[in-house]
């Protein structure tokens, strides 16, 4: 039986359908929180993004994916060190990347992650902000995120067969 996936944006509701046999690949600009069968809102969980020119990377968590969107950027080298620290448009003190695990204001992150480069990046987000800053980020460097795809996998609820 398949699992029913409403988007409360309607214009992305085909992107995100899904059963349970299998998974969808949707752009990443249309990727976001949904509301499982009108009771719950949750995000489902990617499994894999695939960035232009066909890099896959695998993924534990959307944290994962905001760390492979930066890595990215940093490889196809968008980001420079000149950019540090990175900061997004609705961000007055913190960064989200910066060369060492702190915000400008001297306070220190509190969920780094170490980018390939040795860079640090904040990953203290929930799933929708941190969906909506992998966003942000590839727009700040020139990346439409409609180009990253981005594999989600809904499994069987428990107890279903």
């Amino acid at each position: 039986m398949p699992v029913q996936i409403t988007v409360y944006d309607s214009s992305v509701k085909e992107a995100v359908m899904a059963t349970t046999s299998n998974s969808r690949w949707v752009r990443l600009s249309e990727y976001g929180a949904v509301q499982i069968a009108g009771e719950r809102t949750l995000t489902i969980p990617p499994a894999r993004v695939i960035f232009p020119y066909g890099k896959r990377v695998p993924l534990d968590s959307i944290a994962d994916m905001l760390v492979a969107v930066a890595n990215w950027l940093i490889e196809e080298e968008n980001i420079k060190r000149r950019h540090c620290p990175v900061r997004l448009p609705r961000s007055r003190v913190n960064c989200l990347i910066n060369t060492r695990a702190v915000h400008p204001d001297g306070t220190v992150m509190h969920s780094p992650r170490i980018l390939k480069n040795g860079w640090y990046l904040d990953t203290t987000y929930n799933a929708p902000t941190a969906i909506r800053h992998c966003k942000e980020l590839l727009t700040m460097f020139g990346v439409d995120p409609s180009r990253i795809r981005v594999q989600l996998t809904v499994k069987k609820p428990v107890g279903s067969r």
